[in-house]
């Protein structure tokens, strides 16, 4: 999206590919199958001029909670387990592992709170 035209309501998003350039594709499908052949997908580029929506989903992660969720209802605090650590979601390029991509660090306000004594 342009900027100040990004989505405000991330429930009903619809996916939208018509400001790639060289055009959108009719379906998800589509475009995974032409964009996995390397010639074809070297010729798309990311726009520094427009604001990307990604959408990350993990059916055992609480977000909102920063708690893993297991079978059976147990949780595991994030926060306490990893130390204060920041958990990331990020891509490389297959071919150079030191090529990020991007990185989107996970944060968590209990991160933030000074422990007690």
């Amino acid at each position: 999206d342009l900027p100040g035209e990004e989505p405000s309501d991330y429930s009903n998003l619809e996916d939208s590919t018509g400001l790639l350039v060289g055009g959108g594709f009719g379906s998800t499908k589509e475009r995974r199958k032409k964009l996995s052949v390397p010639k074809t997908a070297r010729e798309y580029k990311v726009s520094v001029d427009h604001v990307y929506t990604f959408e990350c989903y993990d059916h055992s992660m609480d977000f909102a909670n920063y708690e893993q969720v297991f079978m059976l209802g147990k949780r595991i605090d994030l926060v306490e387990k990893l130390d204060g650590q920041v958990m990331s979601l990020g891509m490389y390029k297959r071919d150079d592992k030191s090529s990020c991509i991007y990185k989107f660090p996970f944060w968590h306000e209990r991160m933030m709170k000074t422990p007690e004594k």
